[in-house]
């Protein structure tokens, strides 16, 4: 299942999301997970990874997008907490 989060006006690094997705694509119950910046250009990404969702689709260039393919929502919400 598709577990995304949007955070308004919570700009990072773009090295820094990176890491953090690399680091967190370990996880347990997680399939995969990125974690980017709302940007037109990362929308495009994640579409085409088959990480959209309509969260993604409404996300300002300023909110940090974190999206992960998780086996069920407790695992998004334990990510989430990470």
């Amino acid at each position: 299942m598709l577990y995304s989060i949007i955070k308004s006006n919570t700009y990072q690094d773009s090295l820094r999301l990176m890491q953090l997705s690399n680091a967190l694509n370990g996880t347990d119950g997680v399939n995969r997970v990125s974690i980017m910046m709302g940007t037109r250009a990362n929308e495009k990404i994640l579409r085409n990874a088959g990480l959209d969702t309509p969260d993604v689709d409404g996300a300002k260039p300023t909110a940090l997008v974190i999206v992960a393919d998780v086996e069920d929502a407790s695992v998004g919400d334990s990510l989430l907490a990470r």
